[in-house]
């Protein structure tokens, strides 16, 4: 399809939602330029029922945004509306229908309708994923399919996947870390993000560009430390973080920053 269509439709009816037992049948996620890695994150298991979900309007809307290289393409979708774009061709449609099968593994797939008649199905699978264009690593894979063609590739933003849980800061540029100082970093989905590198709380935002982090951090400054190696261990963490660190990651609950120094932060979750 090509240029950009828009479409007149009814006015949308609540979102259908219902709950399977079992997994959805595995799919071939892996892709050159977006790569699933097999690391899910943790997922509620279900009844072995189907039944439906009581109270179509509480639910919340859906906010998906995809990705993928080989061919180049991007998803939006809010709600009912769905936005797909792919170089010289693509659409902008509303659907008047939404149906929504959950699984056990924590993969959701949303069936998207006009007039009764299917146009997109994306199902969004929570694991890691790295986005093969920047190397940046995303909250969840993507399957797309319209019409005859099929996608697969990443979506949501690293933002996301930082600011899904607290990060232990495991180890510092291979020398581990103070016993029992347990050093942490908190991302915040408003760009802020906390620190404790050693006895004191440090305090600022942070950016991502492709798969580049850039932290801003200041000392508290009515807190002093005292303890000569927390104290030490701080202005090292302070000093690494100064700088934009390049985020590597393999499985869902670790990463790695690394410096253009080549001094390496390893965090867990």
């Amino acid at each position: 399809m090509t240029g950009v269509q828009n479409y007149a439709v009814p006015a949308p009816r609540p979102i259908r939602r219902l709950r399977l037992g079992g997994s959805l049948a595995a799919l071939g996620l892996a892709l050159g330029a977006c790569t699933p890695v097999d690391a899910p994150a943790p997922a509620e298991p279900e009844g072995s029922q189907m039944q439906a979900v009581a109270d179509d309007a509480a639910q919340p809307a859906l906010a998906w945004t995809g990705r993928g290289q080989e061919p180049f393409w991007t998803l939006r979708i809010a709600d009912h509306e769905t936005e797909l774009r792919q170089p010289g061709a693509g659409y902008e449609k509303t659907a008047d229908d939404v149906k929504i099968d959950e699984a056990a593994d924590g993969a959701v797939t949303a069936v998207f309708l006009s007039n009764g008649v299917p146009f997109l199905t994306a199902t969004r699978t929570n694991r890691l994923c790295i986005d093969g264009a920047t190397g940046a690593p995303l909250p969840y894979a993507m399957a797309v399919q319209s019409g005859e063609q099929s996608f697969e590739g990443c979506g949501g933003s690293t933002e996301e996947f930082l600011s899904e849980t607290p990060w232990v800061i495991e180890d510092i540029n291979k020398r581990g870390v103070v016993d029992h100082a347990e050093p942490r970093i908190a991302f915040g989905t408003d760009g802020s993000v906390n620190m404790r590198a050693g006895c004191v709380e440090l305090r600022g935002s942070y950016g991502v560009n492709g798969g580049e982090l850039s932290l801003e951090l200041a000392p508290d400054p009515m807190q002093v430390c005292e303890i000569p190696a927390l104290a030490r261990q701080e202005a090292i963490l302070v000093e690494i973080a100064g700088s934009p660190l390049q985020i590597g990651a393999t499985t869902w609950g670790e990463i790695r920053l690394t410096s253009g120094k080549g001094e390496v932060l390893t965090l867990r979750r």
